[in-house]
Parts: C-alpha cells; sequence; structure tokens
C-alpha cells in the first residue's frame, strides 16, 4: 500500500483531504498492489469527490440560511471540489441536501460561510443512505470530526431549489434585480434611491421571476411581512440603501445621474466621442470600398447570377412553405377522421349489442315461448316472528345470512333502513351479485317468512311475456332477474318499467361497465344500490326473523316530492331531464335525513349520467351535489362504454 508518488502528491496539495486510487494488481508481489497515478492527473478519469455534511434541523431550510450567513456551520479540514449540505429528513431512507461548489463557501477557522459571489438558491438532491460513506476517524468518541462523503460518480438530477441566503440579502439583491428589470423594459426611473427600493417593494409580482423558483408559502409570508413593516416605516432604513449602492454600481450609477446633473454632460461628450470613433471608422472604410470598386464591378455579372439563383431559392422555400402547410392540414384531417374513427368504433360495440337484442326479440316472435320456471334462491329454514320494524328484521337477516360492513362501527342498520324506504319509490333495483341473493332472501324472510325465488332470464329467446307470467306465479314477494343486466336485455327491461308490478325485483350486477350501455331511461325508474362496503362472509345457519306485521308501501307525500323537485332544478334543470328529477326528487323525499341517503342519490345521477354521457360528465354533475369521494369507485367501473341513441 505504500506509493512514493502518493505522499509526494498530498505533499504538495495541501488543500485537499480526499483523492480517488485505482489500484493494479503487482504480480511480482501479490500482497502489494500498485497504485495507478490517477491523482496526479486532477479533473482526468476521476471523478469529482461530493462530501455532504449532516446538518439536519426541524426548521431545515431556516436554520441552513441564518447559519450560513452568519455564525456559520461547522466544519474540519478542507473543503472537495462539490460539497452537500443535509438539512432535512425526506423519508425514513434518504435526506434532502444542497449543492454547494468549494468556490461558494468560505472556511473560517472550523466554520463554514456563505461566500458573497453565491447565487441566493442552490439546487436540491435526494441522497439515500446507503449512498453515505462514513470516513473513519481516529478519535471515534468525535462528533465534530466525523466525515461523510456521497458514494456516487454523478448525483442524480436536482428536482428543486432551496434559498440559502438571508432576507436583507433577498432585498438588497431585489432591488437591484427590479432596477435592471424595469431599465430593460423602458420604465422610466424615479426621483431618488428611497422612491425607487419603496418601489420596487410594492411591486411583489416580479418577486417569483427574481427569485428563480417558487419559495414554500411559509417562506414567502415571511418575506413580504417583513417587506411591509419595511416599507410602513417612516423612511428607508439608510443602511440597506448604503449596501445597495455598494454592491451595484449599476444602481448606483442611475442615483448619481438623478442627483448631479453634471452626468449628463458626461454622456453627452461619451456619446460625442462615440460619433467620433465611428466617423474615423467610416472614413477608413471608405477608402477600402474605394480600392474594391474596381474589384465589384468584375463581379457584377456573378453577383445577378446569385440573385438570380437566390430568387429561385426563395421561389422554392415559398412552395416548401405551401406544401408544408398543406401537410398540416392533411395530418388533422386524418386526425380527426381517427378520433371519428374511434368513436364509430365505440358507438359499433353499443350498436352491435342493440342489434343483438333486436335480433333476440324477432327470434322469439318467431319461436315458440319459453315456459320460465321460478326457484328458490335457497332452502326454507326456520324462522321466528317478532314484533319489530321492518328495517331492523332486514338488518337482522342480511347479518345472519354472512353480510358485513367494512367500515369500521358501521352496522348494517342504515343500509337495511335505506332500502326498506326506497321501496315506495320503485320496485326495480340493481344490486350487486355479491350480495344480491342475500339481500333478496333477507328481503323475502323479514316480509312473508319465505326465501325469495329466482328467475334465469339470461337464455335465449326470453320474451318479455314469459318473464311477466313467471313474476305472476312466483309465491314470493321477492324475485331475483338474473341475467338482465348482465346481458344489456334492454328491451325486457323498458317492458318491466312499463308494468305495474306489486312484487319486488332484483337485479344482479356483474359486470358494471355494461350499466353504461343502458338506456338512460331505464334509471328513471330503477334504482342502483350502493353496496362498495358490503361483503358477504361465511356464516353457520341461524333462524331468521319475519315481521309478525308489515305495513303496506305508503305512497310519498306529493308537496315533499315537489319541495325536493323545486331543489334540484336550481342545481340540475340545466344538465337533467326533468323527469329524470322528479325521480331523483322522489328518491330524496322518500330517504330525507337519514345517514348516506346523500351517496344513494349522487349513484342515481352517476348512473345516469353515464349513460347519457360519460363518466366525466358524472363526476361534474355529482359535484354539484358535494363531494365525488364517494362515487370515484363507481364511475371507474363506469368509464369506457357508454350508451349510444
Amino acid at each position: 500500500m505504500y506509493s512514493p508518488k502518493l505522499f509526494k502528491y498530498l505533499d504538495e496539495h495541501h488543500d485537499i483531504d480526499f483523492i480517488y486510487l485505482t489500484w493494479r494488481e503487482n504480480l511480482d508481489e501479490p500482497n502489494r498492489p500498485r497504485i495507478d497515478d490517477t491523482f496526479a492527473t486532477p479533473g482526468g478519469d476521476a471523478p469529482q469527490i461530493i462530501e455532504i455534511i449532516n446538518y439536519i434541523h426541524d426548521n431545515g431550510p431556516e436554520q441552513l440560511r441564518n447559519d450560513l450567513s452568519h455564525r456559520g456551520i461547522p466544519h474540519v479540514g478542507n473543503l472537495a471540489p462539490r460539497t452537500l449540505i443535509a438539512f432535512r429528513h425526506r423519508d425514513a431512507d434518504s435526506v434532502d441536501a444542497a449543492l454547494f461548489l468549494k468556490s461558494q463557501l468560505q472556511q473560517v477557522g472550523s466554520m463554514l460561510r456563505i461566500c458573497d459571489n453565491t447565487p441566493l438558491t442552490a439546487p436540491i438532491y435526494t441522497v439515500y443512505y446507503h449512498d453515505i460513506q462514513e470516513i473513519p476517524n481516529d478519535d471515534e468518541y468525535s462528533l465534530r470530526g466525523r466525515r461523510y462523503l456521497v458514494g456516487l460518480a454523478s448525483l442524480p438530477k436536482s428536482h428543486d431549489k432551496v434559498a440559502v441566503r438571508t432576507l436583507e440579502d433577498y432585498a438588497s439583491r431585489y432591488i437591484s434585480w427590479y432596477f435592471e428589470h424595469e431599465q430593460s423594459r423602458g420604465t422610466g426611473l424615479l426621483n431618488d434611491a428611497e422612491s425607487l427600493v419603496s418601489a420596487a417593494f410594492h411591486a411583489p409580482e416580479p418577486l417569483a421571476e427574481f427569485l428563480g423558483t417558487e419559495p414554500d408559502a411559509a417562506e414567502l409570508d415571511t418575506f413580504k411581512r417583513q417587506l411591509a413593516r419595511i416599507i410602513d416605516a417612516d423612511d428607508v432604513p439608510q443602511h440597506l440603501i448604503g449596501e445597495i449602492l455598494k454592491n451595484d454600481p449599476l444602481f448606483a450609477s442611475a442615483c448619481r445621474k438623478n442627483v448631479y446633473t453634471e452626468l449628463d454632460e458626461r454622456y453627452a461628450k461619451y456619446e460625442q466621442d462615440k460619433k467620433d470613433h465611428i466617423a474615423l471608422t467610416l472614413a477608413g472604410q471608405e477608402q477600402r470600398l474605394h480600392d474594391v470598386k474596381s474589384a465589384i464591378v468584375n463581379k457584377e455579372a456573378a453577383l445577378a447570377s446569385l440573385e438570380q439563383r437566390q430568387a429561385q431559392y426563395r421561389q422554392q422555400l415559398d412552395y416548401a412553405k405551401e406544401q408544408l402547410k398543406s401537410i398540416e392540414q392533411e395530418t388533422q384531417q386524418l386526425k380527426e377522421q381517427s378520433e371519428q374513427t374511434l368513436e364509430r368504433l365505440s358507438q359499433d360495440a353499443a350498436l352491435r349489442l342493440g342489434l343483438k337484442t333486436v335480433v333476440s326479440a324477432v327470434a322469439q316472435l318467431q319461436s315458440q315461448p319459453v315456459n320460465l320456471q321460478s326457484d328458490p334462491a335457497m332452502q326454507v329454514i326456520e324462522t321466528t316472528d317478532v314484533q319489530r320494524p321492518l328495517p331492523d328484521v332486514l338488518a337482522y337477516n342480511l347479518e345472519m345470512l354472512g353480510v358485513r360492513s367494512m367500515q369500521k362501527g358501521v352496522s348494517l342498520q342504515p343500509f337495511a333502513t335505506l332500502l326498506a324506504r326506497c321501496r315506495a319509490v320503485t320496485s326495480l333495483f340493481a344490486v350487486d351479485s355479491n350480495i344480491a341473493m342475500q339481500v333478496a332472501n333477507a328481503w323475502s324472510f323479514a316480509i312473508s317468512g319465505m326465501p325469495a325465488y329466482r328467475i334465469d332470464a339470461s337464455q335465449g329467446h326470453v320474451d318479455s311475456t314469459s318473464v311477466l307470467a313467471a313474476i305472476k306465479q312466483c309465491p314470493s314477494s321477492i324475485i331475483v332477474l338474473d341475467g338482465v343486466l348482465d346481458t344489456v336485455g334492454e328491451a325486457l327491461l323498458f317492458s318491466l318499467t312499463r308494468q305495474d308490478i306489486k312484487k319486488t325485483l332484483i337485479f344482479p350486477v356483474g359486470a358494471y361497465a355494461n350499466l353504461s350501455l343502458i338506456a338512460p331511461e331505464v334509471w328513471e325508474s330503477m334504482l342502483l344500490v350502493p353496496s362498495e362496503h358490503l361483503v358477504v362472509l361465511p356464516a353457520e345457519p341461524h333462524p331468521l326473523q319475519h315481521c309478525a306485521e308489515v305495513s303496506p308501501v305508503k305512497p310519498q307525500n306529493s308537496a315533499q316530492v315537489v319541495s325536493e323537485l323545486d331543489d334540484l332544478v336550481g342545481t340540475l334543470a340545466d344538465a337533467v331531464p326533468l323527469k329524470s328529477l322528479a325521480h331523483l326528487a322522489s328518491l330524496h323525499a322518500a330517504t330525507k335525513g337519514l345517514g348516506g341517503a346523500h351517496v344513494w342519490l349522487q349513484y342515481q345521477l352517476a348512473v345516469r349520467t353515464n349513460a347519457a354521457q360519460d363518466a366525466k360528465h358524472a363526476q361534474a354533475l355529482c359535484g354539484r351535489l358535494g363531494s365525488v369521494d364517494t362515487v370515484q369507485a363507481l364511475l371507474a367501473a363506469l368509464d369506457g362504454h357508454h350508451h349510444v341513441r
């Protein structure tokens, strides 16, 4: 490990503490590898040393700025070519550090301070702990003497900047910059230094342009409040003006020009000298021009040829510009055509589904009607008659059938109450297929003490007459119509919405994207039940409850519905048809005052608007009713497929 060249190099360079070494194999003495002469050519193949100083504090940027400008930052030894000063934790694995060149910091004893020529801001780099290497120290208990290097050949890209100078530096340099900025714009200068400083402080708009980066809100607020205190004082602090005059010769010159009128004479003399110099130069050029006139005469023919070629080139350039303009127009047309093609493809997807439904309906008329059968959705189990309200019994039965809410501290009671109340609005309910059977059976046992019945309407050639006949023959008042929504049975849905069906129909939803292909008018008679927080878990068989007395569904109070309709018209009339608003008003009136009713209203507005337009418009309309956080998952599932009329 001994190298005379190494020690000689260190002896001649007292201002460095670290160098890169490259080892090579010593075939004569394998136990004594040699050192390549990489340190003798600084800036050659060896990368620059990057030292990192640990100066992390709770108020990192402010502490860094104040200490660099005043008392200094502790540091032992010579500065590396590049120095990172870590001033705050970024996360558990990394820190944020400001980068300084060696010329931007001065070392006074064992303290580092910022140099006068250092910019107001420094770039911020993220450094991971695993890239930081601690340099061994003879005194392992000395925290002051510990030093660290960044084990990277180059730094990643800077992601931000941090202010590294104090407010006084900001103010002084900002005034100088403001003066030059206004002068470049041709703005007239004020009569004295104090007026110019006050004018700069009253013009905060260029501040972000001056800083070169957006300061965080806290620092910007502090800066403006302190400037306000300077403005509100009786006069601008003389020491600040003096500091600006000393550090900005251009600003001082402008101030003197406004104070001492003799500068105008100096400027006039300067202009005259400049004119004399130009005249002398022109005289020399005229002599040269006289000498080359004969040569110009001989080149006139060539010049004429060049002018002709220039005219040709200009014609070619004009032609090329026209061609480019034509190509840009064709490109725009192709872009529009591609967008139209994509739109037609989306329309064709919905059209094919609609045609499939029409063909199926025609096939139904040409074939024998299908004799649909209804089957119990589950086996008959023991029930107990209780004197309790229907929502309480419905919530109990849901829990016994394994339905649970994943929201902490939320029971099934609000869901059951809303579901029971909505029966006064419609008899058609779209329910997530994961819980559709449990909802149907819990409701059916609560009302009639028997399981719900299921009709498979997904098979081909199913006409509405057969479905209505099967519904009428079902002994249960709660019926599950399976396969209607997932196959987009739009004709059957329209037929069911026009019937005065006394029984409750539940439509399982498996493919939410297909709901966008259903006509928006269907959702004026059907409710989509919000259930994203409900899951079904395995449950042991338990007796279910049956209401000993179930009150019939009462018609809604028309005055309440009209009142709710008036409120919705003022909010949504410009985007939603009146009959759809009437459906939403009935829902709002039936569930008013219940927890979670707002979510049910947004669900109906979202699914109807998405079917009529798209998810973007649905989100915008739901936003008129409040936060859209509760319907984000639904909109994401619906987005991508739309019903085309």
